[in-house]
């Protein structure tokens, strides 16, 4: 990981330093409630998706002052946003069976589908810090041929991601859910299999536990990779131990697939989302959101807040969707005086010295000049 001088690691704390608070995102106007699908490298950002009176959905974009913008036009059936740039200026999801990138300059983009495979859907499912790359799912209409792709702003063109696991066949599905900032590493699962895969500079690895086991269940059950690291690191997601029950897991190449456990009295847990090293980790068990941390374990985020002296009157957070690169922010969605809303916390930590290098490359932080 690449470190920077202390002045500006110095920069990136006071840019960051504010007291611990939760802001309910809430939703559009007219609309009944939302859910995050991203946030940017500094907490600044949330993405996520409105629902509608009329049942649609509608892709939103917030700040905390300018508060909520719905994306990608109205009236064109369901649209969703799922991820973020680090600078909070290039968003990904959907609009009606394509695949989307929205940005400032360039306004909502159709990223289409993979040719010559007889494919007519498409969605996006991560984007690179830059925003110049994408990666999602093309299929055609009957979901039974999905190929990960890859679009690049530089070609403007999506192509195959080839993606092959020891033993699996052409006929297998692989779904990518999450890039590295970078854009060099992708992870997902198959979900033929049931296995978890990370794929980084051409090569495709099965994650296991210690035991060589791709799962904590039996060989009927299903393990999904939900999110790596900005840094590409390190891999989180969930393993199946029973209809019921089930763990969340964080995977790196030193301890390989580890469980992260449950809170207290649930039987289940899936992590969603990790910082840059992912040091940190969000998710939710049963029906609660949590932080882990390699200090303190899996902990209620509700109480964890609480503890920090936040208000959480009326709010019940029950999932935590997405964890700044920099740590300093989680974004999720529960319920606030019985209403279905989302949420975000901001001044929750100081940003590592690797994610001061993103922000500073995305903008996010001014570069310090001596003398």
């Amino acid at each position: 990981m690449k470190t920077v001088a202390p002045a500006l690691l110095s920069a990136a704390v006071a840019a960051s330093a504010h007291a611990q608070s939760i802001t309910n995102i809430g939703a559009l106007s007219g609309d009944s409630s939302s859910w995050v699908g991203g946030i940017n490298a500094n907490g600044t950002v949330v993405v996520g998706t409105s629902s509608r009176a009329d049942g649609w959905h509608t892709a939103f974009r917030w700040t905390r002052g300018g508060g909520l913008q719905g994306l990608y036009g109205t009236g064109i059936g369901s649209t969703s946003a799922v991820g973020v740039s680090a600078d909070g200026g290039t968003i990904v999801g959907y609009i009606p069976n394509r695949a989307a990138r929205w940005s400032f300059s360039g306004g909502v983009q159709d990223l289409g589908v993979l040719p010559n495979l007889g494919h007519n859907y498409s969605y996006a499912t991560a984007v690179s810090a830059d925003g110049n790359r994408v990666v999602g799912m093309s299929m055609d209409a009957g979901n039974q041929r999905a190929t990960p792709f890859l679009w690049n702003a530089g070609s403007g063109q999506s192509t195959s991601l080839h993606i092959a696991l020891n033993g699996s066949s052409s006929n297998e599905t692989h779904e990518v859910t999450g890039m590295s900032a970078d854009g060099s590493v992708y992870v997902g699962y198959n979900s033929t299999l049931g296995v978890a895969f990370r794929s980084a500079n051409g090569s495709t690895n099965l994650l296991t536990r210690p035991n060589g086991s791709p799962r904590f269940g039996g060989s009927f059950t299903t393990t999904q990779a939900l999110g790596v690291s900005s840094n590409g690191s390190v891999v989180v997601g969930w393993s199946e131990v029973l209809p019921s029950s089930g763990e969340a897991w964080r995977w790196s190449a030193d301890s390989q697939m580890v469980a992260l456990g449950h809170l207290t009295g649930e039987t289940k847990s899936v992590a969603h989302s990790a910082n840059w090293d992912g040091s940190l980790i969000v998710g939710k068990s049963g029906s609660r959101a949590f932080v882990w941390s390699q200090a303190n374990g899996m902990v209620d985020l509700h109480g964890y807040l609480t503890g920090l002296g936040v208000d959480l009157t009326g709010w019940n957070l029950e999932i935590a969707r997405a964890i700044s690169a920099d740590g300093t922010a989680i974004a999720g969605w529960g319920t606030f005086n019985g209403q279905a809303t989302s949420f975000v916390v901001n001044g929750l930590a100081i940003p590592t010295p690797g994610v001061c290098v993103v922000l500073l490359a995305s903008g996010l932080l001014n570069r310090r000049r001596r003398g």
